[in-house]
């Protein structure tokens, strides 16, 4: 059993925000070749972001995106491939694309992706993705098209295939395979290809080509902007996940992997579920900062 914060339940407005543990993640990274700085001890578990703020209404389709849109404010200029690597057979990064490499795009991109893979990914559980049916996310990738395709699916395949040490679809992967697809290439720290399966905390603070990395307390949140939740104990993995709307002026809507159960709830353990309905604030002591895309 792995360490978890006990939730604790506020009222903002109408919506409820629960407040409790973390993206559960593994202690030494996942699979075969874990980060060099990756800490010891316990991983923490899947929970509501380890101290964040959301809430995580059940439903089968998650929060369905406005189509060809992202779910509020663009927060970025269209953009080139960002990073290295790409897309092999994947079509140029179009203009008119609604998942182009933009605020706007990665946040849309993430929202649909949820919603199809919820549908699509049912075997364990409604919007589970594990290692023996991972392939479940290739058709929602290859239906909602976006601008490297092949990129996007190639970061769930590898991380996730023969992956019996950790099992599950983790934030990390989920952020890789949306800016991926949306940019040509997974966000990582410079230090750690992607491949070796970088743990969430260890992005808060990095020079990442092609994002600027912004501090809590230090500017606005836009769609699209990828949060890093901070560690708070040794081998707490942290958590990482991608902004799908604005709500108001300090809460926000998030896309994400392994935070919540498949109804919604909040989890107590791994469970690779992707979703899109949990509410967080910038009053989250936890939040180091977020990415946010900029122009190449």
């Amino acid at each position: 059993m792995r360490q978890v914060r006990i939730a604790v339940a506020a009222v903002v407005g109408s919506v409820l925000l629960v407040v409790g543990a973390g993206c559960a993640a593994s202690a030494t990274g996942s699979g075969s070749e874990p980060s060099e700085d990756t800490p010891s001890g316990p991983a923490r578990e899947g929970g509501a972001s380890s101290g964040g703020n959301g809430t995580a209404q059940g439903g089968d389709g998650g929060t369905m995106p406005a189509p060809g849109a992202g779910s509020g404010v663009d927060s970025g200029a269209e953009a080139a491939p960002v990073g290295s690597g790409g897309d092999a057979g994947a079509g140029p990064d179009a203009p008119s694309s609604p998942f182009s490499c933009t605020g706007a795009g990665i946040a849309a991109y993430a929202d649909a992706l949820v919603v199809a893979a919820r549908q699509s990914c049912t075997a364990d559980g409604i919007g589970v993705v594990d290692d023996e049916d991972y392939a479940c996310m290739q058709a929602p990738i290859q239906q909602l098209d976006p601008p490297y395709a092949g990129a996007s699916y190639n970061v769930v395949s590898t991380l996730l295939d023969g992956n019996t040490q950790y099992p599950f679809l983790e934030c990390t992967y989920f952020v890789q395979a949306v800016t991926a697809g949306a940019c040509g290439a997974p966000i990582s720290p410079p230090s750690t290809p992607w491949t070796s399966y970088p743990l969430a905390y260890t992005f808060a603070g990095q020079n990442i080509p092609g994002y600027t990395w912004i501090p809590n307390g230090q500017g606005d949140v836009q769609v699209g902007d990828i949060h890093v939740y901070e560690a708070t104990y040794q081998g707490d993995p942290g958590h990482i996940m991608i902004v799908a709307a604005v709500v108001d002026s300090t809460h926000f809507r998030l896309a994400e992997a392994n935070e919540l159960n498949s109804d919604g709830t909040e989890a107590t353990m791994d469970t690779g579920v992707v979703s899109n309905t949990r509410i967080d604030s910038l009053d989250n002591a936890l939040l180091a900062g977020w990415f946010r895309v900029t122009a190449q």
